[in-house]
């Protein structure tokens, strides 16, 4: 005999509230699910899904986040440990999408890393194109010899410029950018809202610098994002270091895979926890 189980997908209200509090109390997340849900309610871009079981128990939960009137992003992705995740995730994605589709979104993504396979595996399966991969190096400015090298010492690309200069890049041209762990539009009145975000411009390279505090706001350090062409890495790099070289913990660079050699020789080395961003993106309409 066959037992067939019906789940309930759907899109969740402040009502659910109890069900987030039963799901956190599984997972033991930081932050919590709680927490998060209540968040993603609360916010008008925002729009959580669930996945619910026969007994009503919210057994898997997904955001989908309005990144622009094209784009929908897919974040925050838990399940309940006693439930098959595969298959589960799989359907409620699917939902999800249709659910931007009828929105009107034109593309909807998600972001990943190469270590976590499952999300791999299901941006391949649902025919999901990987759009790019970013690789994560570090170097200490304190340590640093300057002596010999070629390094920009030019200002910053005013805002407008820049979103233009990325739009036209002669390799890989984009419409969004990575940033601090989220994919966003290049959109002018959204980023003019990002405080410290520095971007220089070199040979058809683009390097987006920022300042990253630690949760505690005791420390900071730098983060560069470095994409476009080859030709113009080591001076942005040699450049990037120097206005680093005040800050006596690692400074980071996150570039995408065809630059890393040059981020290598230039003095930046992969991090321990060495494993790349993979950002997936599909068009559903």
């Amino acid at each position: 005999m066959v037992f067939t189980v019906v789940l309930e997908y759907r899109k969740l209200g402040n009502k659910d509230i109890p069900a987030l509090k039963k799901l956190s109390r599984s997972l033991k997340t930081s932050p919590s699910i709680t927490t998060l849900g209540k968040k993603w309610l609360a916010d008008l871009d925002c729009f959580p899904f669930g996945c619910f079981s026969e007994k009503k128990q919210l057994i898997c939960l997904v955001n989908l986040r309005k990144k622009s009137k094209n784009l929908a992003w897919i974040e925050g992705i838990h399940i309940h440990p006693d439930f098959p995740s595969d298959e589960i995730i799989t359907d409620l994605v699917r939902f999800i999408e249709n659910f931007a589709k009828t929105g009107g979104y034109k593309n909807i993504g998600f972001m990943t890393e190469t270590s976590n396979q499952q999300l791999i595996t299901l941006g391949e399966k649902l025919q999901y194109e990987s759009i790019e991969k970013l690789c994560l190096h570090q170097t200490i400015p304190s340590e640093y010899t300057f002596e010999g090298k070629s390094f920009l010492n030019h200002k910053p690309l005013p805002l407008k410029e820049a979103i233009i200069a990325i739009r036209n890049l002669n390799e890989n041209p984009k419409e969004e950018i990575y940033l601090d762990a989220d994919y966003l539009p290049l959109d002018y009145e959204l980023l003019r809202k990002i405080n410290d975000l520095f971007f220089y411009e070199n040979k058809g390279t683009i390097l987006i610098e920022h300042p990253m505090t630690s949760k505690s706001k005791k420390s900071v350090s730098m983060k560069g994002i470095l994409i476009g062409s080859k030709e113009g890495v080591v001076e942005l790099l040699n450049g990037f270091i120097r206005r680093s070289n005040t800050i006596e913990k690692p400074v980071f660079c996150l570039c995408q895979t065809n630059l890393c050699s040059l981020a290598q020789e230039v003095g930046f080395a992969e991090t321990d926890d060495f494993s790349q961003i993979v950002l997936f993106k599909k068009k559903i309409k």
